[in-house]
């Protein structure tokens, strides 16, 4: 925490020092113009790139006269993509034929020169004005393109506490975060996008304690009514059950799970998205329905000054994990302390640490686990492979991941023309970010040529190939790497894995988890295949009996006929029921169905259960309920 006040300290005597220069770290100032710029690779419409730029705190830039038109110019320049055109904030969508840039310049007042064959006003559409070589041409404004925001130094730019100059933030000691409450309200992907581009994103609760904040936040908003209620930083977008934050943590792994009574219901379709009650307890919301909510922001975020210390501690009140910051002084130049914790954080990595999984490679540059997997899928099957795996979809965020990533793609035998990267704007359309929440801006890549080009403006993922990116739709089918950092938790349990819902059982020799979120048999087949573990095998009556018992403590009061799968099918139709490992039931050891069953009752019932007394039931393939994983405790593990 005293590193917290000694930045807030060192932020605030900077800002003092230079407060003009000191905008956002992912702006240029141009002192030609005396304003800041930002050159936006990824195209939008129109609309969109106005909005980005206001929610940043600027404007759509316009080339009113000849030293902005160099400004505009060198900041496009100074980026790595080809652009061949951007919107500017020229339009006549006020009032037909009348073109004035956002700050009120008529068009007839700037020294433009119209391309060859413009303004045609094609179809009697075009409002918009683009901006390319020198020359402007008047477009759909539906067209999707580049753009440049900018800020002037005349407006108000003195930077606040909390790193930004929106004075609506507040530094809260406790959490080392600041917080914003947007009282008007937002569906969930624009309340996301509204927190990104603010250099900030949709609050996320790491503890009880951050809890408590966000409660009294509610209550400073007025007396019990609309304010009753927000949008956090969590989903559930792959019906799966697992609730996730925005930063790719279950939410058990972030800190905090603590439901409202009788919630996730999930009663409605599209409940796929987080919210808060005032009493701090979360709930599945609409995500097509506005409501308020609250952005979270790290003070450093937005500016360029860095320290020696930790960041934000994650991690529940008793579990926390520091992350630490990296300094350039030598080892010998540290104080004790900080000597310490880099030989425990080297230990680490040398012993405990570099025992994840023996399906993935370790690499000391980034102190993470990668795994290249080059049966390649969309990117959400990407996405959940990795997650499924205890691992996250790997992203590029700087040279060190760039090399690592590409040293793990090439130690493989398949030829790879680009993958698929953690980095995508699904949540809301245009704004970029890893799957742990490190924005695109902030990234050092270079795009490949011709690229961004947002195609069909249907492209919310970024392929990276060669040391350059481009964005791609997210239906298209790509190899990937999966990361694991060692800052994770990644203590090994007695059955060989770090997940703790593993259970040993002596008298079977295996471990079990028993899954309590619904999904079908292929589903499920994947989830525990992805687990290092199996659809469980019935192979004794021994082996029946312990897993009824663990039907019946995860589901105490469960209906008799409620059924768990298991793995085994009966997939060509001839009556012969086999395992996983392709033994017949009577080879594997054990055959007994409930009475009456298997009865093929209807199309589909091809896939195994389990009653809850052990019996054996033929069930729907295409119908979801829960299932147990098996594992051998010595399966991941290079013992």
């Amino acid at each position: 925490m005293f590193t917290k006040i000694l930045y807030l300290i060192l932020l605030l005597a900077c800002c003092g020092a230079i407060e003009c220069k000191n905008f956002r770290s992912d702006y240029k100032y141009h002192n030609t113009v005396d304003a800041w710029l930002k050159f936006h690779a990824v195209p939008g419409t129109w609309r969109e790139a106005q909005q980005r730029c206001f929610l940043e705190g600027a404007i759509l830039a316009s080339p009113v006269n000849a030293v902005w038109q160099a400004a505009i110019i060198a900041q496009i320049n100074d980026t790595t993509s080809d652009c061949a055109g951007i919107y500017t904030g020229i339009h006549s969508i006020f009032s037909k034929g009348y073109f004035h840039s956002i700050e009120g310049v008529p068009l007839a007042r700037m020294s433009l020169q119209w391309m060859s064959g413009e303004p045609d006003n094609f179809g009697n559409s075009e409002d918009c004005i683009a901006y390319s070589g020198g020359r402007i041409a008047d477009v759909n404004c539906s067209e999707v393109l580049p753009f440049v925001c900018s800020k002037k130094i005349t407006d108000n730019t003195s930077v606040m506490p909390c790193g930004t100059i929106d004075k609506k933030y507040e530094y809260v000691p406790d959490t080392g975060s600041c917080y914003k409450y947007h009282n008007n309200t937002a569906t969930w992907p624009e309340a996301y996008k509204v927190c990104a581009a603010e250099g900030a994103y949709l609050a996320i609760i790491n503890s009880k304690n951050e809890t408590n904040t966000l409660i009294e936040i509610l209550k400073k908003q007025g007396p019990k009514s609309a304010n009753d209620y927000m949008l956090i930083g969590m989903y559930e977008w792959y019906e799966d059950g697992v609730w996730r934050t925005i930063h790719g943590q279950t939410l058990e792994e972030a800190g905090y799970a603590e439901w409202n009574e009788g919630q996730p219901d999930n009663n409605r379709p599209l409940q796929a998205c987080g919210g808060m009650y005032a009493n701090g307890k979360l709930d599945d919301y609409f995500c097509d329905r506005p409501y308020t909510f609250v952005c979270e922001k790290d003070p450093g975020n937005l500016q360029d000054i860095q320290f020696i210390g930790f960041t934000r501690e994650i991690g529940n009140d008793n579990n926390k994990i520091p992350r630490f910051v990296h300094s350039t002084e030598s080892f010998a130049q540290l104080d004790m302390f900080t000597k310490t914790l880099y030989l425990l954080v080297a230990c680490c990595g040398a012993i405990e640490c570099k025992n994840f999984r023996s399906d993935y490679k370790y690499h000391n540059t980034v102190d993470a686990w990668l795994k290249f997997h080059a049966v390649p899928g969309t990117w959400r099957e990407a996405q959940q492979r990795c997650f499924l795996e205890g691992a996250t979809l790997a992203s590029p965020v700087n040279a060190a991941w760039q090399a690592a990533i590409t040293a793990e793609t090439n130690n493989s035998t398949s030829d790879c023309a680009g993958i698929y990267t953690g980095i995508h704007s699904i949540f809301s359309k245009g704004y970029f970010h890893s799957v742990e929440g490190v924005p695109l801006a902030r990234m050092s890549l270079q795009w490949m040529s011709g690229e961004p080009d947002n195609f069909g403006n249907s492209e919310d993922c970024i392929a990276y190939s060669g040391g350059r990116i481009a964005d791609v739709n997210c239906s298209e089918v790509l190899p990937f790497v999966c990361s694991k950092k060692i800052t994770d938790n990644t203590s090994v349990m007695p059955c060989g894995t770090i997940d703790k819902k593993y259970e040993f059982v002596a008298s079977t020799g295996s471990c079990y988890k028993f899954h309590s979120n619904h999904v079908t048999w292929a589903e499920a087949y994947k989830v525990c295949a992805a687990e290092g573990a199996y659809l469980a095998v019935i192979n004794n009556k021994e082996e029946a009996n312990r897993l009824a018992e663990l039907h019946r403590k995860h589901y105490p009061k469960s209906v008799a006929h409620y059924v768990t799968l298991i793995g085994m099918y009966d997939w060509y139709k001839d009556g012969i029921w086999r395992t996983i490992q392709g033994q017949t039931l009577e080879a594997a050891g054990y055959a007994e169905w409930e009475r009456t069953q298997p009865d093929n009752a209807g199309p589909g019932q091809a896939c195994g259960a389990m009653f809850p007394n052990g019996k054996l039931d033929d069930f729907w393939c295409n119908r979801d309920t829960k299932f147990l994983c098996e594992k051998d405790p010595d399966n991941l593990q290079d013992f």
